[in-house]
């Protein structure tokens, strides 16, 4: 009997030596700064599919890229489309149109590298295809709304301290049925206030 427990000595070392290394360790904050982060989860208006944005690191270039991403509600996972593929710029922000036929989102994807971080709104068929420009906001658009009736759009333009409402129509035709980027540039100011609205 003392033989048997002698020779389990250095078992019982060996399994609880294992286990201590199969415990997970705590989260670094390292660890939080190489992980793809998803956000803005916006379900469609029928509650069928789920927009939401995956923001990918690069430790280092110190920075983040984000993509758009469709996946099913039903289907799940492995239902999970990228909608949008721009290595070096970000897309943001998605809304559907009340009709759930199109989304809208900010994209910095035609700034120029003078201004890296001035976004734009566009718009993208859950289909796929290409986005579409829908404002040319000279010193970029914050934020945007989509009404409730799904006839305008209403954004925030300018800068940060002068920063005024827009509003664009949905009911413009385009290649796809659809508001585009207005011929003159110029959406329909709603504010103009010396200070930021």
């Amino acid at each position: 009997m003392a033989t048997f427990r002698r020779s389990l000595v250095p078992v019982l070392c060996v399994l609880s030596t294992l286990t201590l290394w199969a415990q997970p360790r705590p989260m670094t904050f390292l660890d939080m700064q190489l992980m793809n982060q998803q956000g803005a989860p916006t379900p469609s208006p029928d509650g069928k599919w789920m927009l939401y944005t995956v923001s990918f690191p690069d430790w280092k270039e110190a920075r983040r890229q984000t993509d758009l991403f469709l996946v099913s509600t039903s289907e799940g996972l492995t239902s999970t489309k990228q909608m949008t593929f721009t290595t070096e710029k970000n897309e943001t922000a998605p809304a559907w149109a009340r009709d759930g036929r199109a989304f809208f989102f900010l994209s910095n994807r035609e700034a120029p590298t003078t201004a890296a971080t001035q976004t734009q709104l566009y718009r993208m068929r859950p289909d796929g295809g290409e986005a579409q420009r829908l404002t040319d906001a000279k010193d970029g658009v914050s934020d945007f709304v989509v009404s409730r009736d799904g006839r305008w759009i209403y954004y925030r333009a300018g800068r940060a301290e002068t920063r005024q409402l827009f509003r664009i129509s949905t009911d413009k035709p385009t290649v796809f049925g659809a508001v585009g980027l207005q011929p003159d540039g110029a959406a329909e100011q709603l504010t103009r206030q010396p200070a930021g609205i």
